[in-house]
């Protein structure tokens, strides 16, 4: 018997906020891709069950800001949108102009933004 409710659990209804109420809590959520919620995975059809960070939709990144700066670059850039990773650890590149944009690891706020310079 479960006593929790995995969307209210998700600090954000997405994929990556759901699946990371999974990291060492013990919780048993997995997200529904064809009704788009965080459920308790058994609630979900198997074939339908996302429950790696892997499976989620791509990234959707809702605004860039500041949108321009200097050539030389130096500019801290914050990225925010959806299913941004389950982790830190998801964020493998981001690239600016085809830089690499190096991502300030104390400013990620799960599945939602994501800060570099």
């Amino acid at each position: 018997m479960n006593l929790y409710e995995c969307s209210a659990l998700a600090s954000y209804p997405d994929c990556s906020s759901c699946l990371a109420q999974n990291i060492g809590t013990g919780f048993m959520c997995g997200w529904c891709d064809s009704s788009s919620e965080c459920a308790v995975s058994e609630s979900c059809f198997e074939n339908e069950l996302v429950t790696m960070s892997g499976g989620c939709p791509s990234p959707v990144i809702n605004t860039v800001d500041p949108n321009r700066g200097p050539p030389q670059g130096g500019t801290t850039i914050v990225i925010q949108g959806s299913d941004l990773g389950v982790s830190i650890t998801d964020i493998s590149t981001i690239t600016v102009g085809g830089i690499a944009c190096d991502v300030i690891e104390s400013s990620y706020i799960l599945s939602q933004e994501v800060t570099c310079v």
